[in-house]
């Protein structure tokens, strides 16, 4: 199947997530990356590897999730 043929062909991320609290809202802010740069998901759902990170800071650590699509 060509690019044109495949309907998510454009979700090659990386969508990125960032909060000051948790990887969960990191997660959710990251979910939410995604919709806004296509406004809509994956059809059939596709499946992304999420990649997480912690920025250590004083006093606020910053929780990084990274979606990238699973090949």
């Amino acid at each position: 199947m060509s690019d044109l043929e495949d309907p998510n062909a454009e979700f090659q991320g990386p969508y990125i997530g960032r909060s000051d609290s948790s990887f969960a809202d990191a997660a959710r802010d990251a979910n939410d990356d995604l919709f806004n740069k296509h406004k809509r998901y994956p059809n059939p759902p596709k499946t992304f590897r999420a990649d997480c990170y912690v920025t250590i800071g004083n006093p606020i650590h910053e929780f990084i999730v990274e979606l990238t699509p699973n090949p």
